[in-house]
């Protein structure tokens, strides 16, 4: 009895002190949940056609804190314009033009703006 009662009150002062000796917040055993989802910058303009720019994405969690190495969705609403290719949100500028750069992690979207001329 005086065992399971020792386990118990181990648990619980674990649980408490998130396993740490600290007092920060209790994770659940799924760790860390992408809450947030931003882009930048939110616009951008690309003067020379075939140059490319970087949009990236900033993805926190329930805790506010910056997650990295979160797979990130990506999409162009004028791909022939701005192609955005792989998974580091890279676009290109392909002709002169306008275009909404969409970053998605789950249920998490997030859009942005370019600009292309042709100059």
């Amino acid at each position: 009895m005086h065992r399971l009662i020792g386990t118990a009150l181990c648990l619980t002062m674990l649980g408490c002190a998130n396993g740490s000796g600290g007092t920060g917040p209790i994770v659940s055993g799924n760790g860390p949940v992408a809450t947030s989802l931003r882009l930048l910058p939110q616009v951008d303009t690309i003067k020379t056609l075939g140059t490319t720019t970087r949009f990236a994405p900033i993805v926190t969690d329930q805790y506010g804190a910056t997650m990295s190495g979160v797979t990130v969705e990506w999409s162009s609403s004028a791909p022939a314009t701005a192609p955005v290719s792989g998974s580091l949100g890279l676009v290109t500028g392909r002709m002169a033009g306008e275009a909404d750069i969409n970053a998605q992690v789950g249920s998490l979207s997030a859009t942005a703006h370019i600009v292309v001329l042709d100059r």
